[in-house]
């Protein structure tokens, strides 16, 4: 009988030694998981990048300036845009909703000829996708 006792007094030491070596795994992957999230938050891998409006543009280039027409989609904010005459910048402010026009101000950093081809660029900023991309030719 004693042997019994015996036996019976390692198992259930056996039997709470396993739950503490549980216990301790499960505190470290909790610990590796929460250290993981804080960590994509801080290192910004989770990134909000704003979506780029659907819209469609018609270019004209003139030998003084560009004209931008909003033919279709949604309204856009131009002082969100980045707008290029053949790589160079010209400065368009404000919004267009369909059917509207602007123009440039300021005309061209380089000079443009009648016929001459122009590539027109628009860049949406917050979303740094082309809205426009296209070469037209000088009235």
């Amino acid at each position: 009988m004693g042997n019994k006792s015996f036996f019976r007094k390692e198992s259930l030491m056996d039997k709470r030694a396993v739950s503490p070596v549980i216990g301790e795994i499960l505190m470290v992957a909790i610990v590796v998981i929460i250290a993981a999230v804080i960590a994509v938050f801080i290192f910004g891998i989770i990134q909000t990048t704003k979506k780029a409006p659907n819209v469609q543009l018609e270019a004209t280039a003139y030998t003084t300036n560009l004209t931008l027409k909003h033919t279709s989609g949604d309204p856009i904010n131009l002082d969100e845009c980045v707008v290029r005459a053949n790589g160079d910048t010209l400065t368009i402010t404000g919004s267009l909703t369909v059917g509207y026009s602007i123009s440039s101000t300021g005309g061209y950093p380089i000079d443009i000829d009648e016929g001459e081809a122009v590539t027109v660029e628009v860049v949406h900023l917050p979303s740094e996708c082309y809205i426009l991309d296209t070469v037209v030719t000088a009235r």
